[in-house]
């Protein structure tokens, strides 16, 4: 009987809103807008030049008094609720002698998600660089569902957002997939998430439930700091040298140095040598590698000599001067000497 009375009141009553017949019935507030188990109230009068009628409230639930203000002879009737459950109820408030002067008060219910989360489609573990990836955002038990937007975040960056099609009238749980993105080496250690929001109109800002920010890890090949160079790098005999191929890359690259004679003769990101000879001239390659690829860098080493002539005293007369080079290298590996005759000795 109470739904039929409801049923018939309610019509009645949009009848007169729509025709707008000058009732002087005021709701205040004029929309509520309430979180499901929330308590609220809502106040209805019906006064002309500060005479009030008698009004009343025709809802399927809560609790109803008079309020009676003696400084402005204004009465009210308020609705009280102390554990919102309805959903989809249209609480209308009528005059007592008249029940054609009614008013029908906005009200939304709504119900917060109960968790949002996000991850990729289809996708676990480290991103490759250049794949191609869409993330996903998870919203358990919200309603209303034609309500629901969510955003998807890299950083503090928008990314995507997305409204809900489904008309549902229902508490719903819901997946939303953003656009597809191509991951790259400056997507490492970013962090995505997303936002269900409650869009419920102009009643305050609308409820925000945040997801857990996802950090990835992106997988790319090494590139090194420094690109190859085939001018010779001059080193004179007996000084140090360095050559250098960090590379950056995830995983970590493992390093492999290869000779002038093309055997390994390294395994780090530098190669050093305290002292070149002449063995030290050539070319050196630096491969650096991981499992999503590799790189290399070539190194030209040019290695040149000093040389000296030795002159012998008038003492240590001697038929020849001795031309050779300071290095040792060509002392013990030379196979002839350039000998000059001495003259007026």
């Amino acid at each position: 009987m109470l739904a039929l009375r409801l049923s018939f009141y309610l019509a009645v009553c949009m009848l007169e809103v729509v025709h707008g017949s000058g009732c002087p019935i005021m709701i205040t507030p004029s929309r509520i807008v309430v979180q499901y188990g929330s308590r609220f109230h809502a106040d209805c009068s019906s006064c002309v030049n500060g005479s009030c009628k008698e009004t009343k409230w025709e809802t399927p639930t809560g609790s109803k008094e008079t309020l009676n203000n003696s400084n402005n002879g204004i009465n009210k009737t308020r609705w009280n609720v102390d554990h919102a459950t309805e959903w989809d109820i249209k609480p209308m408030c009528y005059e007592d002698t008249n029940a054609d002067c009614c008013t029908v008060l906005a009200f939304t219910l709504y119900k917060p998600p109960d968790n949002v989360s996000i991850s990729f489609v289809n996708h676990t573990g480290p991103l490759l660089e250049g794949h191609q990836y869409n993330l996903q955002c998870r919203v358990q038990n919200v309603r209303p569902i034609q309500n629901l937007a969510v955003t998807f975040y890299k950083g503090d960056t928008i990314l995507d957002s997305v409204q809900s099609r489904s008309s549902e009238n229902t508490t719903v749980t819901e997946t939303f997939t953003s656009f597809s993105f191509n991951s790259s080496r400056g997507d490492d250690g970013v962090q995505y998430w997303c936002e269900a929001k409650l869009n419920l109109g102009q009643q305050g800002p609308p409820p925000v439930t945040m997801s857990e920010r996802l950090t990835t890890t992106v997988y790319f090949k090494p590139k090194t700091v420094q690109g190859s160079t085939l001018d010779p790098i001059s080193i004179t005999v007996g000084e140090p040298f360095q050559l250098n191929c960090t590379a950056h890359s995830n995983p970590r690259p493992a390093y492999s140095w290869t000779g002038p004679d093309n055997t390994t003769v390294g395994n780090g990101s530098d190669f050093s040598v305290q002292s070149a000879g002449f063995e030290h001239k050539g070319l050196y390659i630096c491969a650096a590698r991981n499992s999503q690829g590799s790189a290399t860098v070539k190194f030209n080493v040019d290695v040149g000599g000093v040389f000296n002539v030795f002159n012998l005293s008038a003492s240590e007369a001697h038929p020849f001067l001795i031309l050779q080079t300071w290095s040792s290298f060509l002392v013990r590996h030379a196979p002839t000497l350039i000998v000059h005759s001495a003259v007026g000795f």
